[in-house]
């Protein structure tokens, strides 16, 4: 089933005034579905749609699948805290029903292919990739959680579709990101005379 179906049905098939993530989770596939999860984390970032306690329901879940994929586990497996945790359904309806004509376009476009950048050991350095990129959405620093979170957004259809192609262009986009992230750290230093 593509992602895009998925991410239609979890709305659909869950008319509760909240969801909390442990019903994105089970919606998404349960414990097997790294990819789809981490896409659907990485939503709320790639578009400029304000939901309350983004930190938690974004950078933490997206950290401990990422550091998951580094250990090399097979099942996905979030602390109870964060599974409890809450997102207002309008505000993921705006954003799921925002990136459905995006993705729909680009799922007519992937396809398995070099499936070198899914082999279980890719999938370790991946997984330290999307960890870093985290880390980095993390850091306040303005302007630059939109492009790491479409790095991961893109990283993540690409580990779906078991598409290498794809997992490269977002490992390309997440390498861009972290620069400007950097650049605006070391800019920001230098102006302040920390340097």
């Amino acid at each position: 089933m593509r992602t895009s179906k998925i991410l239609r049905e979890l709305l659909e098939k869950n008319p509760d005034k909240n969801f909390t993530v442990q019903k994105i989770v089970d919606s998404l596939g349960g414990t097997s579905s790294f990819g789809t999860s981490l896409l659907a984390f990485s939503i709320p970032e790639v578009l400029p749609i304000p939901i309350p306690g983004l930190f938690t329901v974004v950078v933490i879940p997206t950290g401990i699948i990422s550091a998951q994929m580094i250990a090399g586990n097979k099942q996905l497996k979030l602390p109870k805290f964060l599974l409890k945790r809450s997102i207002p359904r309008k505000a993921l309806a705006t954003a799921i029903h925002s990136i459905l004509p995006i993705l729909e376009k680009t799922e007519k476009y992937v396809k398995p292919r070099w499936q070198w950048a899914v082999h279980p050991v890719s999938k370790r350095f991946i997984g330290a990739f999307i960890f870093l990129l985290a880390a980095a959405i993390a850091l306040p620093v303005p302007w630059t959680n939109m492009p790491l979170a479409i790095s991961i957004f893109v990283i993540s259809l690409g580990l779906i579709e078991k598409d290498g192609k794809m997992i490269t262009l977002g490992i390309l986009i997440g390498l861009a990101s972290l620069a400007l992230v950097g650049g605006l750290i070391f800019g920001a230093l230098s102006l302040f005379g920390l340097l």
